[in-house]
């Protein structure tokens, strides 16, 4: 019998192996070479891991890149690693006006704070 016939009861005695996911710790070597931020933005927006996405993420230093992808990044996670080091109000405005993601756009007015405050968050 080859690989893949079916058997009598119609089943087929061999499966084919799904491929090989490679750990997410051999993907994140070449993100630790990468020094381009517009490659490290890509990565970031397109990861097929959250790890891969965060670990991007955190060598991106540029803060409009920071806004694209925490307006535009696949995984919630990753959007939400990307807009903690966002410290521009009008960045942070823009993403709260231009995001899909309703939590990254609460966590963005609570860090705005209500119209007319200076500082953001709750007050004490």
């Amino acid at each position: 019998m080859r690989y893949g016939d079916r058997s009598a009861t119609g089943e087929r005695r061999w499966q084919r192996k799904p491929k090989r996911d490679i750990s997410s710790n051999v993907r994140k070597v070449p993100v630790e070479r990468v020094t381009d931020q517009n490659v490290l933005a890509d990565i970031a927006k397109n990861a097929v891991s959250p790890e891969d996405g965060i670990a991007a993420v955190a060598r991106v230093t540029d803060q409009n890149l920071l806004t694209d992808i925490a307006k535009n990044a696949k995984d919630p996670d990753v959007r939400m690693a990307a807009l903690a080091p966002v410290t521009d109000k009008d960045l942070l405005a823009n993403i709260a006006k231009n995001t899909k993601d309703w939590v990254v756009r609460k966590v963005v007015m609570y860090r705005l704070g209500p119209p007319g405050r200076s500082s953001g968050g709750a007050a004490v």
